[in-house]
């Protein structure tokens, strides 16, 4: 099935959020604001704010760095966007960014190359995906989740398992990003997201499929890059009960031959992608694995 033969959307999920345009004249007038007292801290925080979500990392850091190391949120924010995430437990309030571990040239051009052929190899069987919702049932909600995908073969588990598992245990990941699981389950899953494709603000970690604890997602696609959008965004929650916030989050803009871990259990969305072809591998072209803690159920979904 192509793009062209999926039905058309039959719900509408809100969309409310504050335009990019608006997060730009903010940042200029938090600017100007520093320029005439730069010891204001909450300045400093709020120009932060905006520039991670306007995927500025590098500019964030530094105007969380500017507040000092005995801000812990500062501290905590810096320490993220510079790929060094600490412990939540040092923020000191309710107040939690989701962190992740972001590393490019993650493959070798041969392994990449291997990876396309792979996924050439399993180009007929891509369909159209489905969600699972909180209640467990399993179906097509295209206001939810629009992009095609399949299960990766064992070829292609091993092309990527293999150096995702180095990546665990050499640079400590579980660890870094306050996650533990014991041996069990690895989903494998190839995906695109075409003209008009996204995913909403979601979990990956459901009532559903309760036992997934880290997730990575690795980036490729063909060069040059035949598509536009398709940043990942993690939102922030706050109290107990973990609500997330719609405002606050941090944006991301994957690069080809670059890996992203994550807790499963945290929100995050991908952004509408234009895409002007209907080929799959045009897409943002993507392989996203789960660690679970223990193996699922026969009746959990894959």
């Amino acid at each position: 099935m192509t793009p062209n033969d999926a039905p058309r959307p039959r719900i509408t999920i809100p969309r409310v959020e504050i335009p990019s345009a608006a997060r730009r004249q903010w940042r200029e007038a938090i600017r100007e604001r520093l320029q005439r007292d730069p010891g204001q801290r909450e300045a400093w925080l709020a120009l932060g704010s905006m520039e991670r979500a306007l995927g500025n990392l590098e500019a964030a850091a530094q105007a969380y760095a500017a507040c000092g190391p005995d801000h812990p949120l500062a501290a905590y924010m810096h320490d993220l966007l510079v790929g060094a995430p600490r412990p939540e437990s040092t923020l000191g309030s309710e107040l939690r960014t989701p962190p992740f571990i972001y590393l490019e040239d993650f493959l070798s051009e041969t392994t990449v190359a291997e990876i396309h052929s792979a996924f050439e190899r399993q180009r007929e069987a891509f369909h159209p995906h489905e969600v699972t919702s909180g209640g467990g049932v399993t179906g097509r909600l295209d206001d939810y989740r629009r992009s095609f995908g399949t299960r990766g073969d064992d070829e292609t588990r091993e092309l990527i398992l293999t150096p995702v598992r180095a990546a665990l245990a050499e640079q400590r990941i579980p660890e870094r990003l306050g996650v533990s699981f014991d041996a069990g389950d690895i989903e494998i899953e190839l995906s695109s997201h075409l003209d008009h494709g996204m995913f909403v603000p979601h979990r990956d970690a459901v009532p559903a499929v309760p036992t997934r604890r880290l997730t990575f997602v690795y980036y490729f696609h063909r060069l040059p890059k035949r598509y536009q959008g398709g940043d990942i965004l993690f939102y922030d929650d706050h109290g107990p009960r973990q609500l997330w916030i719609r405002s606050c989050f941090t944006r991301l803009t994957p690069k080809h031959n670059s890996i992203l871990f994550f807790p499963s259990d945290r929100v995050h969305e991908v952004t509408p992608v234009s895409c002007s072809s209907d080929d799959v591998f045009d897409g943002r072209t993507t392989i996203r694995g789960c660690f679970h803690d223990g193996w699922m159920s026969p009746a959990q979904p894959a």
